[in-house]
């Protein structure tokens, strides 16, 4: 009972208590601070993730774009060229119908002529 009574013993007693107090508090600042930086780098390391994901599909989207833009301007290439190609077609069909009207012209001219001597 002495010891109880004793203040010595008795602040003893609390430092010791407090010490444990503080180093259990500690401990517990520092699995706190570890699980938040682990938090943390699972954060970043999933931001890093969805990041590159996003940088793909926006290159592939891109890549697709490209395709899309080159196919496109190939088909109204091939369509251009056979539009001239069938103007050209049509021009020389009316050009030679023109001269075989003409000839027929001239050919019935001449009947007239021949038919009236």
């Amino acid at each position: 009972m002495i010891e109880q009574q004793d203040p010595l013993y008795a602040a003893q007693a609390e430092l010791r208590h407090m010490k444990q107090t503080v180093a259990a508090l500690r401990d517990e600042l520092e699995h706190a601070q570890e699980q938040s930086e682990q938090a943390v780098q699972h954060a970043v390391s999933s931001a890093s993730s969805e990041t590159a994901q996003l940088k793909m599909t926006i290159t592939a989207l891109r890549d697709e774009l490209d395709e899309s833009h080159a196919s496109r301007g190939k088909a109204v290439r091939q369509a251009h060229a056979a539009d001239e190609d069938e103007l050209r077609q049509l021009k020389a069909t009316v050009a030679t119908l023109r001269d075989q009207l003409e000839a027929a012209r001239m050919d019935k001219d001449r009947k007239s002529r021949v038919d009236r001597v």
